[in-house]
């Protein structure tokens, strides 16, 4: 088989195994997420006190799926909120000690990832690192449609 049919088949391999894992819960600890929900929980430790609607300005879902996401981490006691005194519509989102727990697993879940990643990359030239990002960049674009 061709170099360019291996990577191209790669690539369509990567689209199905993320699409389908959207669908595909994962376990952090003792507590089960979705991949929405655990991105979602990560933006509000990064971002601790940020709104609903400062998440949908960072991602690309609608208000309504992110206060449905909200709703299911206040359930499962991973996030809380707190009413914006000037403006009771507004509530603040921090994280509570068991989703800075779930954060800490996925951090390690992604480092083992990161490592992995940055030790092909060191074979790489920085031209063969940026034709890549593009490549990568050209299938996120094309995925989007």
């Amino acid at each position: 088989m061709k170099t360019d049919e291996q990577l191209i088949l790669a690539f369509k391999r990567l689209i199905h195994v993320l699409t389908a894992g959207k669908k595909k819960p994962f376990v952090y600890g003792n507590t089960t997420l979705f991949r929405a929900e655990v991105h979602i929980l990560d933006l509000i430790g990064k971002r601790s006190g940020c709104t609903a609607t400062d998440i949908v300005n960072d991602m690309e879902i609608t208000k309504g799926a992110i206060s449905q996401i909200i709703s299911k981490l206040l359930i499962k006691g991973l996030v809380e909120r707190f009413f914006q005194e000037d403006n009771m519509k507004n509530q603040e989102l921090y994280l509570t000690e068991k989703g800075r727990q779930v954060l800490s697993y996925h951090a390690a879940h992604e480092q083992e990832l990161r490592k992995k990643i940055m030790t092909e990359l060191k074979k790489c030239s920085m031209e063969d690192v940026d034709r890549f990002t593009l490549i990568v960049n050209l299938i996120a674009d094309f995925s989007k449609r």
